[in-house]
């Protein structure tokens, strides 16, 4: 038998968590998500991740994330995404959306209503297959007195030399630490020899 729950990277289980887990277990579920209010979340059918979450445009009170993915269903398959302030101690969730599924193209969720200079964490939930279900962001205060940009361009880790000091996960620990406002890609991620290896296989 295997198992599969998805938790947040930096999640903490305590004893409200157990009880919860155990029954979704002694009912037979295989693929669930935990989510921080202790809530289980079955994973009914499998949605797979194809692109994002994509963090868009970001004001004092709004956010748009954007999304894409594909379900084993013809129809029916939902998506749901539950916003938390990213605060390290909120279990219950400010706002939460759940879309019908557009089956392999983008769709979007916008939150408003949301409190300015505050940092949220939006957890989309029943995906799997993807690297993460997770996005960050923070809103804009009312009144910006300084701005910190990081910008960077590729995306090419493999081109690493053994031991050479690896800038994507500078950067990683750089926004995890809060030391920027925001990271802009400026591109080159897209490369001729990547196209033709794909044509060719």
């Amino acid at each position: 038998m295997s198992l599969q729950v998805n938790v947040e990277g930096d999640f903490r289980i305590d004893g409200a968590h157990w009880q919860p887990l155990e029954e979704a277990l002694e009912q037979g579920a295989k693929r669930f998500t935990l989510l921080p209010s202790g809530e289980v979340v079955l994973h009914e059918h499998e949605t797979r991740l194809l692109l994002g979450p994509v963090v868009g445009e970001v004001t004092e009170s709004s956010a748009v994330i954007m999304i894409e993915a594909d379900s084993d269903l013809d129809q029916d398959a939902t998506l749901a995404c539950h916003l938390y302030e990213d605060n390290g101690e909120a279990v219950e969730a400010v706002a939460i959306q759940e879309k019908d599924l557009v089956v392999r193209k983008p769709m979007t969720f916008l939150f408003e209503d949301l409190v300015p200079g505050t940092a949220y964490k939006a957890v989309f939930v029943g995906l799997l297959g993807g690297t993460s279900t997770t996005s960050r962001f923070k809103t804009k205060p009312e009144v910006i007195d300084s701005f910190k940009l990081l910008a960077f361009s590729c995306d090419r880790p493999s081109r690493l030399l053994l031991g050479q000091l690896n800038p994507w996960q500078s950067i990683a620990k750089t926004v995890k630490t809060g030391r920027v406002d925001s990271v802009l890609h400026i591109g080159d991620q897209v490369h001729k020899w990547f196209k033709l290896t794909l044509l060719s296989s």
